[in-house]
């Protein structure tokens, strides 16, 4: 038998193979089931402890430290006591001999396997244990391994991780929490004596001077100056903290040696997790608190960082500026706690007027420099950011009114740290702060009868603040920080919404400047929700200037060649116009995201600013397009892309107004004269101001522009042609043309598909009741025309010509996708339209959609256009249904069952792993979803179908698949089927209505029972998606029809589904549901409280594997009957808990171990 010295070597010779560069994962998996078994040798701790103490290789000492972890908690029970006494003694002296020259990780690693013996053993059998912790700290040599134990007790007694009984996790919490006190005053005395030993060096921080500029900021209203002014709260406030003289608080500490930072920063990183658990009370003392500020200042002081960046610090294991860090998240734990005892606020207050000392201190000047806190560790930056949050989203109101806080103040130093911040992460930061304030401004508004007061108090502050987001998005202001900014700008166009150009995506792949920019104007966006006037008013002004020297570049343009030449070329000049340019467009997506200011109540008064807006935008879109500034020949080339930029702004801009003018056009407005007659006393300025717009969106379409102007004309007409219904458009010489070269007019088929759609809404949705004469008849005739012209290829397609000719097939593909999108997305558009234009526009395509149904079996392999297909016809289902008759919606239904289930195409689309014929089922399910969600009795034929489907073709493949595709649309139908069609399986009857006969009676019960078997196996499976899912809607159908209450599922399902789900919360395989979980055992429980207590517990423990007999008896004993919910919550949640606990335990134990 080999010795222990040989079998050391070997381990280590292992350990080094496994993580060697050259070894194969083959070979690894080999080492890891010797490791393995290794390890769960009974006795091997024995060894790992020898190796532990002889080997000097790291990996060999985790690996052993870590089979002892797995030993101590899985088979601590089954130790002899003996045994237990020996690895908990031999662990506590290995730390004591070896804690300053093990590595750190060794060290807390075995600090933390005496503390889980602990967790188990003290105080009944490791009585000595908190003695011999605490007594760790009487030597200088053991006072940092003492720390690191407290912090390691806090973290594994406080909130026990490992299984423990219900009962145990409460002793512990209870016996941690008397230690608490000792614990506080230990740290506290630690931190203590680190300043005192360097008191002698400790010097105050001289006050700003009163004159000190502020230089670096722009020019803002009285908000921007200092708040510190003499005589003011504020400034009392902080006097004695800038003093040095009354309080230690204002002490800087010079840079400490290693030792006494090493303990200071335990210390603090003790204090933090100690923070996140204890509750808020006198424990907590104002000497520990100005203590921990002391520390936390470090971090607001630069020459700490210069010291270090000069190698004074060099050597020490932890910064000054870190120390900062650890200070000010222990005060941050503090400010996170919402329950406040009401005689702690005055202490709270105390500590904020700490805080703001230190803020103060961080928006003071520094020479040669434009900001402290550029000198500043970011860390720190984002810790004291956090505090700002914490401060006004959690206690702000408690301190808004007190007498002793100056709110104004406050924002004042809020401001200055806001725009002095070096990074954009950190100014993000602290605009979340400041949105939090405008939430609790706005909250406190809809609760208060005076709005003017409440806004009044902060006008000057919001205000600064808005002038001060104005100025970090103009270049003019910010151009340093700016053009560091990725500006990609995006030309893809977009058919599905109607959004802005450069709003494509909120993704990963939006630019930093949009980003950037969508921040910003968001937050002044939420200013102006309280102060709309002033606001829109500040961003009035520069844009109205931009423009007009915008306006008035066509002075600086000369002739050569035959070609327009801009003369700007000086090399200050250019740079300038640059800089104009992009501002001009910052401002023109600012006006039309203010656009919604003038909207509902606020349209009549402030319609006349409203006009001025939107006739400025046009005279720039007329300029731009008249003059082709995008072909215009430029000095630097960004110029060009720059005009091209603003261009497409100014119509992107003038598309977000659109929605004035449709509200301008309101039914409101119009007057009803005896007879019937109506007159709306806008209708001049409507039309003319429509005219307008589709001037500027039509004329970009024929003169060469870039795709970008392109894409932003095209979305204009099509906004106005769904929102701003009148026959100012057919009127129109522009757009008549348009219906001649509609096919023709771009390269860009999307562009195309755009302008057809518009052209068509032109024609096909109503006009507004005042219009006199509604051309119903020509509309109708040119409508029909117009559709035919890009639908006749398609309707003449003989379909056994295509289904015999691939060829033909491939080249169709495209025209056929095309032309099925328009008519898709045109159908969506009539969701909300009257039932004569449905019928109209049915009239016109119902021949495209019977040739898209005839098509679908022909495309059946080709899954793009069949995807298309499908797709127009879930939108068909949705809006046309009645138009389309229940005689053609049986047969294109019907159509596509045969196709799929007579072919196999389902099975085949599911397991080939091909994510578009997946799509292709997915809109299928969709499709069956809108008809077995019909009320009508001629779409019920198709329930029957639809379940042999589900359960018979689809279900069989997707049952044990792991990813969700399929299941989540499959459930999704079998839900609506059940919500929509629950008297297909419960039929009532007139002797049910009148009390008698048997409310639970089912028909098609196999049926019913397929799909509850279903929902079960979901439950043992482990996608959180699909259970989420399945568990709301089991929910969701007891919440209408009481389905835990039917005879069939209480009496066959019941306890199946409890089972499931208990066992789901023992085995903890959706963690993220616990508590949804709950609550639908509690509903099932429910139905019959008493056999669940009585009968179900009892049924449920003898049937689970690894208790015992007296376990099982204590575990059912132990849980109580309550039957409120929150009460049954926590006593599910114990019983799991002891459950585990027991299981735990009992694997632990070797074989034929008698348990009692």
């Amino acid at each position: 038998m080999a010795t222990d010295l040989q079998s050391l070597q070997a381990l280590e010779g292992l350990m080094n193979e496994f993580f060697g560069a050259a070894t194969t994962n083959i070979r690894k998996r080999e080492i890891e089931t010797i490791l393995s078994n290794f390890g769960q040798q009974r006795g091997a701790w024995k060894q790992c402890l020898y190796y532990v103490a002889h080997t000097h290789n790291s990996y060999v000492s985790m690996y052993c430290l870590t089979t002892v972890e797995n030993i101590i908690n899985k088979q601590w029970v089954g130790l002899m006591p003996d045994e237990r006494t020996e690895i908990r003694s031999t662990l506590y002296r290995f730390i004591l001999e070896n804690h300053k020259v093990a590595p750190y990780y060794i060290r807390n690693k075995l600090v933390k396997l005496v503390v889980d013996i602990a967790r188990l053993s003290w105080p009944h059998f490791y009585p000595d244990f908190f003695t011999n912790v605490l007594a760790l700290a009487r030597s200088p040599d053991t006072v940092t391994l003492c720390i690191v134990f407290l912090q390691t007790i806090s973290e594994e007694l406080a909130c026990p991780r490992e299984e423990l009984s219900y009962s145990r996790r409460t002793e512990l919490r209870r016996l941690l929490s008397q230690q608490v006190p000792t614990m506080l005053s230990l740290l506290t005395s630690l931190l203590e004596g680190v300043v005192d030993k360097h008191k002698n060096a400790v010097t105050a921080t001289p006050p700003p001077s009163p004159t000190h500029s502020h230089s670096h900021s722009p020019p803002r209203s009285n908000l921007s100056s200092s708040p510190i002014q003499t005589g003011t709260i504020l400034s009392n406030m902080f006097h004695s903290l800038e003093s040095g003289t009354t309080t230690r608080t204002g002490w800087l500490l010079p840079p400490l040696d290693s030792e006494s930072e090493t303990i200071a920063s335990l210390s603090l990183n003790c204090l933090t997790h100690l923070f996140s658990w204890i509750p808020l009370s006198s424990l907590i003392t104002p000497h520990l608190l100005n203590t921990i500020f002391l520390f936390a200042s470090l971090g607001a002081d630069p020459q700490h960082n210069k010291m270090k960046q000069n190698g004074t610090l060099e050597n020490n294991s932890v910064s000054g500026e870190s120390l900062g860090v650890l200070a000010m998240g222990a005060i941050n734990e503090l400010m996170s706690k919402n329950c406040v005892p009401h005689d702690f606020e005055d202490f709270l207050l105390q500590m904020f007027r700490n805080t703001f000392q230190l803020l103060q201190r961080l928006v003071r000047d520094e020479p040669n420099t434009t900001s402290r806190l550029q000198l500043l560790e970011p860390s720190y930056i984002d810790k004291f950011s956090e505090f700002l949050r914490l401060f006004v989203s959690v206690h702000l109101r408690r301190f808004e009114n007190n007498a002793h806080f100056p709110v104004l103040e406050f924002l004042s130093l809020l401001f200055r740290y806001t725009f002095q911040q070096q990074s954009v992460d950190a100014y993000f930061n602290c605009l979340d702060v400041w949105s939090i304030f405008l939430d609790h401004l706005s909250a406190k508004i809809q609760g208060s009868q005076d709005r003017t007061s409440v806004v009044s108090r902060y006008e000057d502050a919001l205000i600064s603040l808005a002038r001060g987001i104005l100025h970090k998005i103009q270049l003019r202001h910010n151009q340093a920080e700016l053009e560091e900014l990725d500006h990609e700008i995006s030309e893809e166009i977009s058919e599905g919404n109607l959004i802005h150009y450069d709003e494509v995506d909120t993704g990963d792949d939006v630019s930093e400047w949009h980003s950037f920019f969508t921040k910003n104007l968001e937050l002044l966006a939420k200013i102006s929700d309280l102060m709309p006037d002033q606001i829109f008013s500040i961003v009035y002004e520069p844009w109205n200037d931009a423009a007009k020297i915008y306006l008035s570049l066509q002075s600086n343009m000369v002739e050569q060649n035959g070609r327009r030449r801009l003369n700007i070329s000086a090399e200050h000049e250019c740079p300038r116009l640059h800089c104009l340019l992009r501002d001009l467009s910052s401002l023109l997506q600012a006006i039309g995201r203010f656009s919604s200011l003038f909207l509902g109540e606020e349209l009549p008064k402030r319609s006349t600013t409203a006009i001025q807006v939107i006739e400025k935008l046009v005279q720039m879109a007329n300029y731009s397009t008249g003059f082709k500034l995008f072909e215009v020949e430029m000095a630097v080339d960004v110029l060009h892309s720059d005009f091209v930029e603003v261009h497409a702004q100014v119509l992107s801009t003038l598309r977000a107004w659109v929605h004035w003018v449709s509200q301008l056009y309101g039914q409101q407005f119009v007057q009803v004269f005896p007879g019937g007659t109506q007159t709306h006393q806008h209708q001049d300025t409507c039309h003319t101001i429509n005219k307008q717009m589709l001037v500027a969106a039509t004329n970009v379409l024929n003169v060469g522009a870039p795709p970008l102007i392109v894409n932003c004309g095209v979305q204009l007409l099509l906004s106005l042609s769904v929102m701003v219904r009148s026959p100012v458009a057919l009127e129109l010489n522009q757009v008549q043309s348009l219906y001649i070269h509609a096919q023709s007019i771009s390269p860009d088929v999307k562009v195309r598909r755009l302008i057809l759609r518009a052209l068509v809404n032109f024609l096909l949705l109503p006009w507004p009741s005042f219009v006199v004469d509604h051309r119903l008849e020509t509309r109708k005739h040119h409508l029909t025309n117009f559709i035919n012209s890009f639908t006749t290829e398609v309707k003449k397609i003989d379909i056994q010509a295509i289904a015999d000719d691939k060829s033909m097939q491939e080249n169709m593909s495209e025209k056929l996708c095309n032309t099925f999108s328009i008519v898709r997305y045109q159908v969506g558009e009539l969701n909300n339209t009257d039932k004569a234009s449905r019928e109209l526009y049915y009239s016109c395509v119902q021949d495209v959609i019977h040739q898209a149904i005839l098509l679908f079996p022909v495309y059946v392999q080709h899954a793009k256009v069949c995807e298309e297909i499908l797709s127009l016809m879930v939108v068909v289902m949705q809006v046309l249904r009645v138009q389309l008759g229940p005689v053609r919606v049986e047969a294109t239904i019907q159509t596509f069952l045969d196709v799929f289930t007579t072919r196999h195409h389902l099975q085949l689309a599911i397991s080939t792993h091909n994510p578009a014929a997946v799509r292709v089922v997915e809109k299928f399910l969709k499709l069956l979803e809108l008809i077995v969600s019909e009320p009508g009795q001629s779409f019920k034929r198709f329930i029957p179908n639809t379940i042999t489907l589900c359960m018979e073709h689809i279900y069989p493949v997707v049952s044990e698949k792991v990813s969700p595709e399929v299941k989540s649309p499959l459930f999704d139908l079998l839900r609506c089927l059940l919500e929509h069609n629950w008297k297909y399986f419960f039929r009532p009857s007139v002797h049910l209505s009148l009390g008698a006969g048997n409310w639970d009676s089912i028909e098609n019960e196999a049926q019913f029972i397929k799909i509850m078997q279903a929902f079960g196996q979901s439950f043992m499976q482990p996608d959180i998606t699909i259970f989420k899912q399945n568990l709301e809607a089991l929910e969701s159908l007891n919440s209408k029809y009481k389905l835990y209450h039917k005879a069939v599922f209480r009496n066959s399902m019941l306890g199946q589904f409890i089972t499931v789900l208990l066992q789901v919360l023992v085995h903890r395989s959706q963690d993220l549901l616990q508590e949804e979980i709950t609550i639908t055992v509690y509903n099932m429980a429910s139905v019959d409280f008493n056999t669940f207590f009585a009968a179900f517990v009892l049924h449920f423990l003898q049937n689970m594997d690894g208790l015992g007999d007296d376990q099982r008896t204590t575990l059912r004993e132990n849980f109580k009957t309550d039957t409120d919910l929150p009460t049954f919550t926590q006593n599910v949640q114990r019983f799991i808990n002891d459950l585990r606990y027991y299981r735990t335990c009992n694997a632990s134990l070797p074989p034929g171990t008698v348990k009692l």
